[in-house]
C-alpha cells in the first residue's frame, strides 16, 4: 500500500500499526477529532507527503521526526497545536503549510530547515514579525494569509 486516507474517523486515536506499513508514501487524515497523538507512525522511509486537516486533538507534532524523508507536510485545524518540535529533524522537507493555529508562536524550528522552498502560514494569531523566515536560506516563497498578531 502506497496512499492511506483516512478521514472522519471518529474513533481514531492514535495512529498504531501504520508502521507496518513500509510502502506508504502519502497518509491523509482529515476530520479525526479525537486523534490525540500521531505516535504510531514510525521511521518511514518512503512517506513523503501527509496531509492533517480538522484533527484538533494533538498538541505537538513532535511523532513526525521519525519521517525524516517527508517533503510535503500540511497541517491545518490542530486547535491545539502550540509547538513545531520535531519538524526540525525533517532535513528533505520542501512545503510546509500550517493553517489555523491561534496559540502557536515559536516558528524558529523552520529556520532549520535547509531544503524548504514554500511555506505557507494561515491564521496564525501569535505572528509578530518575519525575522524567524530570514534565516531558511532556501526559502523562496512565503505566503502570509490571516494573520491576527500583526
Amino acid at each position: 500500500m502506497t496512499h492511506l486516507d483516512l478521514r472522519s474517523c471518529s474513533r481514531l486515536r492514535d495512529l498504531a500499526g501504520v508502521d507496518a506499513m513500509p510502502g506508504l508514501s502519502e497518509l491523509v487524515l482529515h476530520d479525526c477529532p479525537r486523534l490525540g497523538t500521531l505516535r504510531g507512525l514510525g521511521p518511514q522511509r518512503r512517506l513523503d507527503q501527509l496531509e492533517i486537516k480538522g484533527c484538533s486533538e494533538p498538541a505537538d507534532l513532535s511523532a513526525v521526526s521519525a519521517l525524516t524523508h517527508l517533503k510535503k507536510l500540511t497541517v491545518e485545524g490542530a486547535e491545539r497545536l502550540t509547538s513545531l518540535r520535531g519538524v526540525d529533524a525533517l532535513g528533505f522537507l520542501k512545503s510546509v503549510r500550517l493553517a489555523d493555529y491561534p496559540g502557536l508562536q515559536d516558528f524558529s524550528t523552520l529556520t532549520q530547515l535547509s531544503a524548504l522552498h514554500r511555506l505557507a502560514l494561515q491564521g496564525l494569531g501569535q505572528l509578530h514579525d518575519l525575522s524567524s523566515f530570514a534565516a531558511v536560506s532556501g526559502l523562496e516563497s512565503l505566503h502570509i494569509m490571516a494573520a491576527t498578531g500583526w
